[in-house]
């Protein structure tokens, strides 16, 4: 059973490089891909509560590193447009590929309504407006993981194949989730679970077993069209060790983008997202820890707790 990595990136540096740096470690019995979707999301479908954004492509060097990946690594393939339909577009942009063969990165523009006709395969399929590089071939044919990696999400190798194992061992399982250890600052990490950063009802969703053909239905939550879930929970995961790092308010620059991103007009928490980059910075010169994470995110509870490491 192969393992498709599938990741959406703009500015996605330093955290990208790491991800590759994991995958380079698998052992040569675990044969992989990993997908990546570059460029801006325009806000449709089910993350249209996003703001809108400037159409472009990365500005820190995240297309020139994946250009330099693809020359030197067949197994990644790297699909570039200033202007998805949404991050649905760009999660569904490989497993489409999987399902023909080829792996575009451009999709035509859908109304809500349809989009069961999409991941039943009823509209025409995409066409290949822009690519980084021509057109990239899948070897994935048969029944195989799909694993999402956020560009700020970092999996050890080992990690990776005892997660493969696992699936391995209990054939009749198709979904695993995780707890992962959250970070707000550089050195900084939730603590808790069963609150922002590690809720259990959407927290978080990261691998499937699913077949040639199937799409996502929705990237947030990410949900896999008319998969019937037999998952293993976050405890079970967390049990073997799989607890992964994520990245998401680490750097200065990410909290710049998200004060501004998900200030949406139709984000019913965009009020909260304003002033972020001034509280978060207060937060980092803090001096008493652990502490509430409240003080940075207002509708946090009382008991999401933060600690430096």
């Amino acid at each position: 059973m192969k393992i498709l990595f599938s990741t959406i990136a703009l500015d996605a540096q330093p955290f990208i490089s790491l991800i590759y740096a994991e995958l380079r470690k698998l052992p040569k019995e675990i044969e992989w891909e990993w997908a990546v979707m570059e460029g801006t999301a325009l806000p449709m479908h089910c993350t249209k509560w996003c703001a809108q954004q400037e159409p472009r492509l990365s500005r820190d060097g995240t297309t020139q590193y994946l250009e330099s990946l693809m020359a030197f690594d067949r197994r990644v393939k790297c699909a570039a447009n200033v202007a998805w339909d949404g991050k649905i577009a760009m999660v569904n942009a490989p497993l489409l590929g999987v399902q023909r063969g080829s792996f575009l990165s451009d999709t035509k523009p859908l109304a809500d309504n349809d989009m069961e006709a999409w991941c039943l395969g009823q509209n025409r399929p995409p066409t290949n407006r822009e690519m980084m590089s021509g057109q990239f071939q899948t070897t994935i044919k048969d029944e195989f993981l799909l694993w999402q990696i956020d560009s700020d999400e970092i999996w050890t190798a080992e990690q990776i194949v005892d997660c493969f194992l696992m699936f391995e061992d209990n054939p009749k399982k198709n979904a695993a989730f995780f707890w992962c250890r959250y970070f707000v600052g550089p050195d900084k990490v939730i603590t808790t679970r069963n609150c922002f950063g590690n809720d259990p009802r959407a927290d978080w969703r990261r691998v499937w077993k699913i077949k040639p053909g199937m799409l996502f239905k929705t990237h947030e939550p990410p949900v896999i069209y008319k998969l019937k879930l037999n998952h293993f929970t976050q405890d079970e995961t967390a049990a073997k060790g799989l607890v992964f790092d994520h990245f998401a308010y680490a750097t200065r620059a990410q909290v710049e983008f998200k004060e501004k991103y998900y200030a949406g007009q139709r984000n019913p928490n965009a009020k909260h997202y304003r002033g972020l980059l001034a509280r978060w910075e207060k937060f980092q010169t803090e001096t008493v820890w652990p502490r509430s994470l409240n003080q940075m995110f207002p509708w946090a509870g009382q008991d999401c707790m933060v600690n430096r490491i």
